[in-house]
């Protein structure tokens, strides 16, 4: 019986070992590289965010009765529901840092353009748009 080498390492570990290796190589390669890493990044995420609401409102729309997944909102209490809420965070973990470069820098208003704070209030509101269709079409389309 032949042995694969990579048989007793789990599949989802040897991803996170070749991504670990992949984006410090990136950013061992500078400043350049990694901005256009994490743009490419950024708009794979997005295509797949967007592809799922997509999908989920093509079922919802061949279901007539896609309506009925909304009717017993919590049918095993509020537990889950709490435990959803606590994982939003992440959607809007990134944005105090931007907030907080003013704190480093030594002239704020000077280093720091207008259009930040505004950029910051648009992105959150495009999160906040994505995240509840996302949970829409999740529940609609179940």
């Amino acid at each position: 019986m032949e042995e694969n080498f990579i048989s007793f390492i789990p599949f989802d570990k040897l991803i996170a070992v070749i991504s670990i290796i992949a984006i410090s190589y990136v950013n061992y390669r500078g400043v350049s590289e990694t901005g256009k890493t994490g743009t490419i990044i950024t708009i794979f995420q997005l295509t797949t965010i967007l592809s799922l609401i997509a999908g989920g409102i093509w079922v919802m729309s061949t279901h007539s009765d896609w309506t009925k997944n909304f009717a017993d909102f919590l049918p095993n209490g509020v537990g889950g529901f709490v435990a959803a809420i606590g994982l939003t965070f992440i959607a809007f973990e990134g944005y105090e840092i931007i907030v907080q470069t003013g704190e480093a820098v030594k002239n704020p208003k000077k280093n720091i353009p207008r259009a930040i704070p505004r950029a910051i209030f648009i992105s959150m509101a495009i999160v906040v748009i994505m995240y509840c269709l996302v949970a829409f079409v999740s529940i609609g389309g179940n």
